[in-house]
């Protein structure tokens, strides 16, 4: 199997991925707590939500999960022959 056929997407690859990207947002608790605005009365409150660093951090954790299902695919496929 080379690099190609490795990356290569099929439907078992992206359902894996997307179970893996949303399962564990499923069981952190606490999400909406970051969401929340400042206090009242707080002075220079940093802001709560970068799109920029969300995009970022969503395309970082896309691609290493993508490769993950990758690679459990692949050990699948060995095992199972």
């Amino acid at each position: 199997m080379n690099w190609k056929q490795f990356l290569k997407p099929d439907w078992r690859k992206i359902v894996l991925t997307i179970l893996l990207m949303i399962l564990p947002t499923i069981f952190i608790k606490g999400i909406t707590s970051i969401l929340h605005s400042c206090p009242v009365g707080t002075i220079n409150c940093p802001p709560l939500f970068d799109w920029e660093s969300f995009v970022v951090m969503f395309t970082i954790s896309l691609i290493i999960t993508y490769l993950l299902s990758c690679l459990i695919v692949w050990i699948y496929d060995k095992v199972k022959k």
